[in-house]
């Protein structure tokens, strides 16, 4: 069965120090969750992608 309905969005590099460390003032502690300028991040990363797709509907 083919899906196509999903799209993988490869946006690490916003998480991410120039070493490849997670950037600690992105995430929580623990190193999963996400702190606040972690969020705007991931924002800033999916706009011109949700913009663009939203323009093509």
């Amino acid at each position: 069965m083919s899906n196509k309905s999903f799209v993988y969005l490869p946006i690490n590099e916003p998480f991410m120090l120039p070493n490849g460390d997670l950037d600690p003032v992105k995430y929580g502690s623990d190193g999963i969750h996400l702190q606040a300028e972690g969020y705007r991040a991931w924002a800033q990363a999916l706009k011109p992608i949700i913009t663009k797709l939203l323009d093509n509907k």
